[in-house]
């Protein structure tokens, strides 16, 4: 891949990476979880040692790993609907996708 097509890359997950980071930072308000709460049942449901700042960072910058998110809605119950919350909020073109027909038997 070429450093252009690295940087539009960049640009278009962007609006996912934003519409994550709010969306589990509303969620952690809606609950009354604290970051330092947040930091304890990482801690001691999934033995992850995180400090109360680090996750702050990681929530605000747009940085939140795959696995680190799963385990955040894990541990805090978060809701089900989480997932289609981000994407409506990030604003796709297009949130629903269909395989075309002729492609579909490929998969089966």
């Amino acid at each position: 891949m070429n450093h252009k097509q690295s940087l539009q890359n960049r640009t278009s997950l962007g609006r996912y990476r934003d519409a994550l980071s709010t969306v589990v930072r509303d969620e952690l308000r809606k609950k009354n979880i604290t970051y330092i709460q947040l930091s304890e049942l990482l801690e001691k449901h999934r033995r992850i040692e995180l400090t109360a700042d680090n996750l702050r960072a990681k929530l605000n910058k747009g940085i939140l790993s795959t696995d680190l998110f799963l385990a955040i809605i894990d541990v805090t119950r978060l809701s089900h609907t989480l997932i289609r919350r981000v994407l409506d909020s990030a604003g796709g073109e297009s949130t629903e996708w269909k395989i075309p027909d002729d492609e579909a038997t490929k998969y089966q």
